[in-house]
């Protein structure tokens, strides 16, 4: 009887209009982080600073790389052609996802930012990563969604089909022309003097 569901499912669930659901899906997931985020707002337990963590200077040019992870993760659309492969890596997101801010909402932390180290009016570096301060609560995440997601950017499964997982060089290319796009549009908007609040009220 199972066996019929799922071919009975299958054949009127279209492989496209199954993935499409599936992204949908998973980009609703993000939607608990967003909520606990400004749940946390000035009632998370605030973390000082570990040894390790002073010891590592602020690099602002990493601001870009922690942007990319919001492209990067949709690879896997393109990546992984099979369909039960697929099925478990969107699986593997949105339980990744619901298990991160569940325990981020029953123990929310903030983190520390070094504000006097970021002027907005100096350089482009300085006015994109206070941009991410403004727009981004300085509240932490644990597990990190960050980590999480990149984990299943290029799945790898020893025990996949052949053809199961392609590299996806067109859509790559696809992925590489919306960051730049991005990354032009954050510089466009430097250039023309766009200002938000500083310092944040976070």
């Amino acid at each position: 009887m199972s066996e019929q569901r799922v071919e009975w499912s299958e054949q009127t669930w279209p492989a496209w209009a199954e993935r499409i659901a599936l992204v949908v899906l998973g980009i609703s997931s993000f939607a608990p982080f967003v909520y606990c985020a400004q749940r946390a707002v000035g009632t998370a337990a605030a973390l000082a600073p570990g040894p390790i963590d002073s010891a590592i200077p602020l690099v602002k040019g990493w601001e870009f790389v922690y942007a990319a992870v919001f492209f990067v993760v949709f690879v896997p659309v393109a990546q992984v052609r099979d369909r039960r492969l697929f099925r478990a890596v969107a699986a593997g997101i949105i339980a990744m996802q619901f298990v991160a801010c569940a325990v981020f909402f029953l123990w929310p932390t903030a983190i520390h930012r070094p504000l006097l180290e970021v002027v907005p009016a100096r350089s482009f570096l300085d006015w994109a990563v206070g941009l991410n301060y403004a727009l981004d609560p300085p509240v932490n995440c644990f597990p990190s969604l960050h980590v999480g997601n990149a984990v299943f950017v290029a799945p790898r499964v020893p025990e996949a089909p052949p053809g199961a997982l392609v590299f996806p060089r067109r859509f790559l290319l696809l992925v590489l022309g919306g960051y730049a796009a991005f990354v032009g549009l954050v510089v466009s908007a430097w250039t023309m003097g766009v200002r938000y609040p500083w310092p944040p009220s976070w």
